[in-house]
């Protein structure tokens, strides 16, 4: 008692045409399959498949935060900062051959400019610091 029947078990209303298998209406987005093993289907509410995101775009954003926030000792901001470029570049040239596969591009982007950002900030870190010794030296 008061348990709804499930979908497809009740004839449609007179005069109204079952939908044929397969149909989709205007609007909605397509039925996904889901991953292996899942079973069922798997819907996507955003309206646009969204692939694999690259674990190295992921890798690179997270390298140039790590360089950027650690930026008070000079080696990992280099490592980091490096990583992340390498990182990024290999990760946008894979997200542009996997045609659509894979996502991230924001990612690996965001990790090269963070990247560099790291770079810069230990270069000028650099610069000051030598200025200051060699004024010491001077003085």
């Amino acid at each position: 008692p008061g348990a709804l029947p499930p979908p497809g078990a009740l004839p449609p209303p007179a005069g109204v045409q079952p939908p044929s298998p397969g149909y989709v209406p205007p609007g909605a987005p397509p039925a996904q399959p889901a991953a292996a093993g899942g079973g069922g289907i798997s819907i996507n509410y955003g309206g646009m498949y969204s692939g694999k995101r690259n674990s190295e775009a992921v890798g690179s954003l997270t390298a140039g935060l790590v360089g950027l926030v650690m930026f008070c000792l000079v080696i990992p901001p280099v490592l980091g900062g490096i990583l992340a470029i390498l990182l990024a570049l290999k990760a946008r040239r894979t997200i542009a051959a996997s045609n659509g596969a894979e996502t991230g591009e924001g990612m690996a982007t965001a990790g090269l400019v963070i990247g560099i950002v790291d770079l810069a900030v230990v270069g000028l870190y650099v610069l000051f610091f030598v200025g200051a010794v060699l004024r010491a030296i001077h003085a």
